[in-house]
């Protein structure tokens, strides 16, 4: 039950963003719908970019009012606080988008559901992390950014610094 909220809670984040054709029938300026590969690659370099501790790179994929959907509601600036706090002396394998399925709701909003596992070392302690995990990417400006993430923990368990 709480994937099919999740997915809901999505869907509502992005509809003030879904396109409209317009009213007028005149032609919309928008670019052209993406294709799944293109949002799938976007999700691992995002990935990418944890696994190699870039949280300041991580936050130039996420637009202004982001909001991370995790263990709790979290702006841009707390996520990347807390994932700086959390990685501080630890490394992080590489991360795999696994079974993606991407929607494309209108040529500059996609949302992906995937899987993936995310296998964490601090110091002595290692933890390894099954999720399922769902990102809305937005198109504004010609960039696409992610306007919503979040992670339903299916096993394991998270190590976090204070």
């Amino acid at each position: 039950m709480r994937p099919v909220i999740l997915i809901l809670l999505c869907l509502a984040a992005v509809r003030p963003y879904a396109q409209t054709a317009p009213a007028s029938g005149a032609q919309s300026s928008a670019q052209p719908a993406p294709k799944a590969d293109e949002i799938v690659a976007l999700e691992q370099s995002a990935w990418d970019r944890y696994a190699n501790l870039d949280i300041d790179g991580l936050g130039e994929l996420m637009q202004p009012d982001y909001v991370n959907l995790t263990t709790a509601q979290q702006t841009r600036e707390e996520t990347l606080k807390t994932m700086r706090q959390e990685l501080q002396g630890c490394s992080v394998s590489p991360v795999h988008v696994v079974d993606p399925a991407v929607t494309v709701v209108s040529p500059d909003v996609a949302l992906i559901v995937y899987k993936s596992k995310i296998v964490k070392q601090c110091g002595i302690h290692r933890s390894t992390t099954v999720a399922n995990l769902t990102t809305v990417w937005l198109r504004r400006d010609g960039r696409w950014k992610m306007q919503m993430h979040s992670t339903y923990i299916v096993s394991g368990f998270s190590v976090r610094s204070q």
